[in-house]
């Protein structure tokens, strides 16, 4: 038969927890935080959808500054060699 805690969640939560995990000072610390997280719905795929935009937001931006950076040292490159051809045409 099943036997319901009469416990408040936290209590049971926070004696669940072995004491050498290294994570049960910053949850006791934070249970507030805690258990409102547990009591909101936590909704995984949303929460993985904002970080892939986000994340994808960011790898564009770092593509074109990579990309930027590139060009120009190809830029350069290219004006330095039309440079030395030009003054070796001339000696």
């Amino acid at each position: 038969m099943h036997r319901q805690s009469h416990h408040p969640p936290e209590i049971t939560a926070k004696h669940a927890i072995p004491d050498d995990a290294l994570i049960k000072p910053l949850l006791i610390a934070n249970k507030a935080e805690v258990k409102h997280m547990f009591i909101t719905e936590y909704d995984e795929a949303a929460t993985m959808k904002l970080f892939r935009e986000e994340f994808i937001e960011e790898g564009i931006k770092e593509g074109i500054e990579k990309g930027i950076r590139q060009g120009i040292d190809i830029g350069i490159k290219q004006g330095t060699d039309i440079v030395k051809k030009n003054i070796n045409n001339i000696k």
